[in-house]
């Protein structure tokens, strides 16, 4: 992969800073998405005896309940994310990316990236997106397009940038019944 992006860097004639310093740190940029991408995200309508659960999944099963905007909602980490990011922040420069509020992007990184190490403060969400109902790079004016790849489970809102966008498998874990008795079902991965 070194090899690749050295004969990379070296077929551009790099004027920027910012992309000057992607060069000497021989990285690229990684837009990741968050819902159905990393994580698994519902509002937990119902609680208690509605919440289905296999004996101990929510122990070390990278499930989180967290609150926005006054609505508690569960989390579920794709499996082996941490893994990933971790293994990924060696060749990229990470952002996470939603089309869903700064409160909820910013309580999904503190759970993917509770240091900071990873992100950082680059997390961009709709208040921050040029595009309504769609994703867009000119949110990030310091950095080529041709050095970017982005990670998502939709490509319908990257529609000038598919070239750059790597479609992921929708991820889903849980169920909900669409009642109005709402009851969350709990499964456990089939990776794991």
């Amino acid at each position: 992969m070194a090899q690749v992006l050295n004969k990379f860097y070296e077929s551009k004639v790099i004027k920027n800073i910012k992309l000057k310093k992607l060069q000497s740190q021989k990285k690229l940029c990684l837009i990741l998405d968050l819902d159905h991408t990393l994580v698994h995200t519902i509002a937990a309508v119902k609680r208690g005896d509605n919440l289905r659960r296999p004996a101990g999944t929510f122990r070390n099963a990278d499930i989180f309940r967290r609150k926005f905007k006054g609505v508690e909602h569960m989390t579920k980490l794709r499996p082996f994310v941490r893994k990933f990011l971790k293994e990924a922040s060696n060749l990229f420069e990470m952002y996470i990316y939603t089309l869903g509020s700064r409160e909820y992007a910013l309580g999904m990184a503190s759970i993917l990236d509770p240091r900071g190490v990873y992100f950082g403060s680059r997390i961009i969400s709709s208040e921050d997106s040029t595009e309504v109902n769609g994703k867009s790079l000119d949110v990030l004016p310091d950095v080529d397009e041709s050095f970017v790849l982005i990670l998502d489970d939709l490509d319908v809102v990257w529609p000038k940038y598919l070239c750059n966008l790597i479609l992921m498998k929708k991820y889903v874990y849980f169920s909900q019944t669409g009642s109005s008795n709402e009851t969350i079902k709990v499964f456990r991965d089939e990776y794991i």
